[in-house]
């Protein structure tokens, strides 16, 4: 954190009252000197203190480029912190350049405790913002924050989209490598609770299936849970890793779909869990 001296601070509260005053003008207003006026208002936009924004109305009301507006809500799982989505929207030329195209308004926020983005996108028509979101904004995301970390929900539509984090009435992946359970298990009954009645994933479901409800969730949370209760007994027992792993059977969840290739690697990363806290 830096605090503004006297001199900066006269000169940022010119420049909030005119952001186009010249610097000869501040310093007539302000007393400043003329040369300390440009030294100290380039040291404060290079430190990002100082930012000039224009915003051009291309809605049906203003210059008529955009015919529609949607409400994004994108949420990021645990470990994606401000300053890191912050660094790479900058960094980034494409996003930079989709931000300043198709986005009206962005705001950055905590939702859940999670780092979440607020976004207003334009476009020509609704299809139009749903091919821009999927084909170019959503892609960037993705690439900087990991294929399974972000959940998107579209409020008037009542969709969600998870991309990697939820399969379709189905077991886990493997040993869910990336995994904390006790987030993972949180999240799925904050997204329970949550008002939507479609859902998207990253992977289709059996039978080639593309779109899920809420039962979906709702099954995929009680095999997780059902199956943590049994490897936290056999973990009580002494049985993990190699016991829980021939032992533990859930005779409930046997047509989930990849429930035969990744049982045992679900049964070993609660092992993990219950015996190292992992």
């Amino acid at each position: 954190m830096r605090i503004l001296d006297e001199q900066e601070k006269a000169i940022v509260r010119q420049l909030i009252r005119d952001p186009r005053e010249s610097d000869n003008g501040i310093g007539e207003l302000t007393g400043v000197n003329v040369r300390t006026v440009s030294r100290k208002r380039l040291r404060l936009e290079h430190e990002g203190l100082l930012a000039y924004f224009t915003n051009v109305d291309l809605s049906s009301d203003g210059a008529k480029q955009y015919n529609a507006r949607h409400l994004y809500i994108i949420k990021f799982r645990v470990g994606v912190t401000y300053n890191q989505l912050v660094d790479e929207i900058r960094l980034d030329s494409s996003q930079q350049s989709i931000f300043t195209e198709t986005i009206f308004e962005s705001h950055i926020a905590e939702i859940d405790g999670k780092v979440a983005l607020l976004l207003f996108v334009d476009g020509n028509s609704d299809l139009d913002i749903v091919q821009r979101t999927h084909e170019e904004l959503i892609p960037g995301l993705l690439k900087n924050h990991g294929e399974d970390s972000l959940i998107m929900r579209l409020p008037k539509e009542k969709i969600i989209f998870v991309v990697d984090f939820l399969p379709l009435s189905g077991t886990q992946f493997r040993i869910m490598a990336d995994t904390y359970l006790p987030d993972q298990e949180d999240t799925m009954k904050k997204i329970l609770a949550m008002d939507w009645d479609r859902m998207i994933s990253g992977h289709p479901g059996a039978g080639g299936r593309q779109i899920g409800t809420k039962d979906d969730v709702k099954v995929d949370l009680d095999y997780m849970l059902d199956l943590s209760a049994a490897v936290k007994k056999a973990t009580e027992e002494g049985k993990c890793y190699a016991g829980a792993i021939a032992e533990i059977k859930l005779p409930k969840y046997e047509k989930l779909a990849g429930y035969e290739q990744n049982l045992a690697g679900n049964i070993e990363r609660y092992c993990d869990f219950w015996n190292r806290g992992i």
